[in-house]
């Protein structure tokens, strides 16, 4: 059986009517479906029919053991079910008693007789009923019915609320994570282009290094060439040619030749200059410089040797100009002093380095002679002894005594 609510009163009366629907092309028997009527039971009296209001019993009856009384407040209950309407063990107001039910079924048989009248005759029913305010209640005043909220399905809304949440958030990472692999793919192909440029960058720069070592061997070999082999050839005749331009006298026979050989050999000397600057330090190539015009300046060979035998004769009483040293294992100064004494007056030496004395100072002494300038140069090493000796330059002296 299948219940159909209608919310328009024609189609109900067509359905009625016809006894039959339609449903995916099916046809189905219909019938009036009317729900059993609701019985009214007095909660003073326990009686069929009437509230409580309408009731003219003076007496309170109890529903349970069905016992009358005058005030149902003070009235002990014996706990024992007794109906007043049948007689068996179940409360007066029950519905299950066989009383109320057949008198439920006889109001129900009515109302279904009354549905099945015609108009006519339900118009002349009508007519022949009084209404009577005093016999139908008042309505009962809206109880604010509040829906029992059961927390486990709120916590399992919550729950569901958080999973898509959840599901939304993983959503962004799966586009995030799919960005950034998308980004390390063109970082790697970025990089893979990054690294063949700079191997071929690698490959370019050896080959112009080896490129330039290569010329740089060429410039060599030339210059060595030419500085080695030309300019010596060039000097040696310009040398002839200037000796071949003298008469018997000694005098230039052609003054002008005589400018342009000193001019070309100027121009090779510079060229010979700016190629010795170019290799050597400020300090070195000024000596050279030197030593080269104390060479050209000089006729001869002996002249030049005793040129640059020459010195500045030094004072005696100013410094040493040469100091006898000597370094000694005496393995014990107190022990071996006498040996000291021995070798100090055997040979004749400016400083004595006396290694491995073992005394409260440590293992290194140094004597110097009364008229040597020396002075001592603070050391916080162990076993370490450092002097400066002033002579034509400065001599340190060192004085160390390892231990095993």
């Amino acid at each position: 059986m299948v219940k159909i609510e209608l919310t328009s009163p024609s189609i109900r009366d067509d359905l009625l009517n016809k006894k039959r629907i339609f449903v995916n092309y099916i046809t189905y028997d219909i019938i009036e479906y009317l729900a059993p009527a609701n019985v009214l039971i007095c909660s003073k009296c326990m009686a069929i029919g009437h509230f409580k209001k309408q009731c003219s019993q003076i007496k309170e009856t109890c529903r349970i053991c069905g016992e009358q009384v005058d005030d149902m407040k003070n009235h002990k209950c014996s706990k024992i079910e007794k109906c007043i309407h049948c007689g068996q063990n179940h409360k007066s107001s029950s519905l299950k008693c066989p009383v109320v039910k057949s008198f439920r079924a006889e109001l129900t048989r009515k109302i279904l007789h009354l549905n099945n009248h015609s108009p006519s005759d339900t118009n002349l029913m009508n007519k022949n009923i009084i209404f009577n305010s005093t016999n139908f209640p008042p309505p009962p005043p809206p109880k604010s019915s509040t829906l029992s909220i059961n927390p486990m399905m709120v916590k399992l809304d919550e729950l569901i609320n958080k999973l898509s949440e959840v599901t939304i958030h993983l959503a962004n990472l799966e586009a995030k994570h799919d960005n950034f692999e998308q980004f390390i793919l063109e970082k790697n192909r970025n990089d893979e282009i990054v690294t063949k440029k700079l191997n071929d960058l690698s490959n370019e720069h050896m080959n112009l290094k080896k490129n330039v070592v290569q010329h740089s061997s060429y410039i060599d070999r030339h210059e060595n060439l030419f500085f080695k082999l030309l300019i010596p050839m060039f000097e040696d005749l310009f040398s002839l040619i200037a000796a071949q331009n003298l008469d018997k006298r000694g005098k230039p026979l052609d003054v002008d030749l005589k400018c342009k050989l000193n001019r070309y050999l100027v121009q090779m000397k510079k060229a010979t200059e700016a190629k010795a600057k170019a290799s050597l330090s400020s300090f070195d190539f000024n000596l050279f410089l030197e030593i080269l015009t104390e060479w050209e300046g000089s006729i001869f060979l002996d002249s030049c040797f005793s040129l640059w035998q020459k010195y500045v004769p030094l004072d005696e009483n100013s410094f040493h100009s040469s100091l006898h040293i000597l370094s000694f294992n005496v393995r014990g100064l107190e022990l071996r002093w006498q040996e000291v004494l021995l070798l100090t007056s055997s040979f004749n030496f400016d400083i004595l380095i006396l290694l491995e004395t073992e005394n409260k100072h440590g293992g290194v002494l140094v004597l110097v002679k009364l008229d040597i300038q020396v002075m001592r140069i603070e050391c916080k090493l162990p076993n370490v002894c450092v002097l400066d000796i002033a002579g034509e330059e400065i001599l340190r002296i060192i004085g160390v005594y390892a231990p095993e």
